[in-house]
């Protein structure tokens, strides 16, 4: 959760509840980049953020992204619907991971 708050969201519930919460949004949201093939056309993403949402109301409600990431979350959940109406399948781990690695050699 150290890295979490450090990130600049604000959590106002027990870390057992926000820790087991986030570990649960991760699993969700990361599933495009946890396997070596992933269907954007069978996509359940959003459905499952939202369902989350509505077991965990309270919690939901009480771990906040900080303001300045409000663009960055949409941009993200923008290109995920992009990709699920464009019914995109793909290794998109490696496409991270090549991502990741031109970002580290542009900043030095």
């Amino acid at each position: 959760l150290s890295i979490v708050r450090g990130a600049g969201f604000v959590i106002d519930v027990p870390d057992d509840k926000a820790r087991a919460y986030l570990d649960e949004l991760a699993a969700i949201v990361e599933r495009p980049f946890r396997s070596t093939h992933y269907d954007w056309g069978t996509c359940r993403i959003a459905a499952d953020v939202q369902q989350l949402t509505r077991q965990n109301p309270w919690t939901a409600l009480r771990v906040r992204a900080p303001e300045e990431s409000l663009m960055f979350y949409r941009s993200a959940a923008g290109a995920a619907g992009d990709l699920r109406m464009l019914r995109a399948a793909g290794n998109f781990r490696d496409a991270l991971s090549q991502v990741r690695k031109t970002a580290a050699a542009a900043q030095g």
